[in-house]
């Protein structure tokens, strides 16, 4: 997972130089998917939803599911919990993943 990472970091680095020097061809307004595991990589259109609180700058939207975020002290960073606590079990997801890789 380590190089995963790695990769979409210096692929957001690319696209935030391309906007800061103006160059045209960038991700804006589309959303990229990439699946490592077949070496597959697609983009789609994303479009502002008329009827979208969010997308037409509501505050009152974009603030509702706080409650869901942990800020981590000294770290700068942002955990977003699910809405309801997972059940995973991980013998099962072991056996998958020995299955998949």
């Amino acid at each position: 997972l380590g190089a995963t990472t790695g990769i979409i970091g210096a692929m957001q680095a690319i696209e935030t130089i391309k906007l800061l020097v103006g160059i045209e061809e960038t991700l804006k307004g589309r959303l990229m998917i990439c699946d490592f595991r077949d070496m597959y990589f697609t983009t789609i259109d994303i479009v502002q939803r008329p009827d979208c609180p969010v997308c037409q700058g509501g505050e009152i939207a974009a603030r509702k599911g706080l409650e869901r975020l942990a800020w981590l002290c000294g770290r700068n960073t942002v955990n977003v919990n699910p809405p309801k606590p997972m059940d995973v079990i991980l013998a099962k997801a072991y056996e998958k993943l020995e299955e998949d890789f």
